[in-house]
């Protein structure tokens, strides 16, 4: 299951920062004199090209937690529990959520 949820775009490079995906092992980078923390905010933003499909955004800050309003959207993959979905439709239908299931055929995965 996945939670998409609207992020305020003023918050983007400064608590939201895209990832960025690169070929080459990211540990060639942190032999330098740079500070820790400079290191870790560098491991945490940086993937192998593999994961770019992905498109990922990481939430990164000291806090605990970054408050979320509600999500935007619910979508649920084709091998979720059957047996769920009536209750977490009706969550999503009185919460104005819009929920979506994703299909398997064979040219891929698509989202209904």
């Amino acid at each position: 299951m996945a939670v998409e949820v609207d992020l305020p775009k003023k918050d983007l490079g400064h608590t939201f920062h895209d990832v960025v995906y690169q070929s080459r092992n990211p540990e060639a980078d942190l032999h330098g004199n740079e500070p820790t923390s400079k290191k870790a905010m560098f491991i945490l933003k940086h993937k192998h090209t593999d994961w770019a499909y992905e498109e990922e955004v990481r939430i990164i800050q000291e806090d605990e937690y970054y408050p979320i309003i509600k999500p935007a959207r619910i979508i649920v993959g084709h091998r979720f529990n059957t047996g769920r979905l009536p209750d977490l439709r009706h969550a999503c239908e009185e919460n104005n959520v819009l929920l979506k299931r994703t299909r398997l055929e064979d040219e891929g995965v698509f989202i209904d």
